[in-house]
C-alpha cells in the first residue's frame, strides 16, 4: 500500500504533467498565448520546488483546477492518442534532447503520433518530416 507521500508526489507529477502539456500547445498553436503559459508553469514549478510538503498538499487541488481550466479545451480540440504522461515525458525528452526544435521546428509526424490533430488547421497533407515552426515562429513552416 502506497503511502501518503506517494500519494502526493504522483498527485504532483500528474499535475507538472498538464503543466508541461500545456507548454508544449502553447509553443505550436498560435491560439495559446506561450507568455502566459510559461509564466504560469513558472510560478508551478517554482512553487513545487520550494514550498514545505504541507502547503503543497494545500494548494495542490487548485492548481490542478486552474491548470485542467486552460488544458481541458485544448485537449477537446486536439484529443490525446495516449496518457498524458506519456504526452509530457516525450515532450520533455524532445525538448531537452540534442534536437534544437526551438530553431529548426517539431516534426509534424512525432506531434501527430501523440495528439489527433484534425483541428489544426494546414494544409491537407503534411508528411511526416514536415516541421511547425514553435515559439517565435509558431503558425510558420
Amino acid at each position: 500500500m502506497a503511502n501518503s507521500n506517494d500519494t502526493l508526489e504522483k498527485r504532483i507529477n500528474d499535475t507538472r504533467n498538464v503543466a508541461v502539456f500545456l507548454q508544449m500547445i502553447s509553443s505550436f498553436s498560435v491560439n495559446v498565448d506561450w507568455r502566459f503559459v510559461k509564466g504560469l508553469t513558472t510560478r508551478i514549478f517554482d512553487f513545487f520546488e520550494k514550498a514545505p510538503g504541507e502547503d503543497i498538499e494545500a494548494e495542490l487541488s487548485e492548481i490542478r483546477r486552474t491548470l485542467d481550466k486552460y488544458a481541458n479545451p485544448l485537449i477537446q480540440q486536439f484529443p490525446l492518442k495516449t496518457d498524458m504522461n506519456t504526452v509530457a515525458k516525450n515532450w520533455n525528452d524532445l525538448s531537452i534532447g540534442e534536437q534544437d526544435i526551438y530553431s529548426y521546428g517539431l516534426e509534424y509526424g512525432w506531434l501527430e503520433e501523440h495528439l489527433d490533430l484534425k483541428n489544426l488547421p494546414l494544409y491537407n497533407y503534411m508528411p511526416y518530416h514536415f516541421r511547425l515552426g514553435l515559439l517565435a515562429d509558431k503558425g510558420h513552416c
